[in-house]
């Protein structure tokens, strides 16, 4: 049934049986071929294995699939085959997300804010620079005209104005002459570089 008889009155058995009689079936699941504690299932001339985890595969169990956060890793009998290539601003065996922000790098009470690539600082007023380290100099610009001196504060500056001018940005020009009204008997009041003289008229 399970062969044909020879001229020899011997059995030559189909696949799958043996014996004199061809009357035993050949047991693939009797060499425990699935890994990791999988069940052998027979089947005609074959077999196949039932992975007890979902994250076991291939026709002998023997691939261990372990998930993590964006990619997979493929493992044959514990030794590494694919290795996960994390997508950016991942990393580690998981690909756990990279905390940029872990080792404050920003200076002077700037918010660190987490990029998928890196990290950006919002700087306080005052400050600039990629980590915020820089003092921001409001007189790079020479804001302060006819002469006055520049002072960079924390988030502004002040013009320390020469004499006979005012305003921020030392613009506006004092008139002196029309304050003090100095000159009497009819003279004119002359201010020259913040100094008032007065013309007096002849005979006086």
């Amino acid at each position: 049934m399970n062969g044909t008889c020879s001229d020899s009155f011997e059995c030559e058995c189909i696949d799958g049986f043996f014996g004199p009689l061809c009357d035993k079936e050949l047991d693939l699941c009797a060499s425990n071929p699935c890994f990791y504690g999988g069940t052998c299932i027979p089947s005609f001339n074959n077999y196949t294995c039932e992975c007890p985890s979902v994250y076991l595969t291939g026709t002998n169990c023997e691939l261990e699939i372990l998930p993590c956060d964006v990619c997979n890793y493929t493992y044959t009998k514990s030794r590494c085959v694919d290795l996960c290539e994390c997508k950016p601003g991942y990393t580690g065996n998981n690909c756990t997300e990279i905390d940029y922000c872990a080792f404050e790098p920003c200076y002077h009470g700037a918010e660190c804010l987490t990029l998928s690539d890196g990290y950006l600082c919002n700087c306080t007023d005052g400050y600039e620079g990629e980590n915020c380290e820089s003092a921001i100099s409001f007189c790079d610009s020479n804001p302060c005209e006819n002469g006055g001196t520049c002072y960079s504060l924390h988030d502004d500056y002040f013009c320390e104005c020469m004499s006979g001018f005012i305003g921020k940005n030392c613009t506006g020009g004092l008139q002196l002459c029309d304050l003090l009204n100095p000159c009497l008997n009819g003279g004119t009041c002359i201010t020259t570089d913040g100094e008032v003289t007065c013309a007096c008229l002849a005979g006086t």
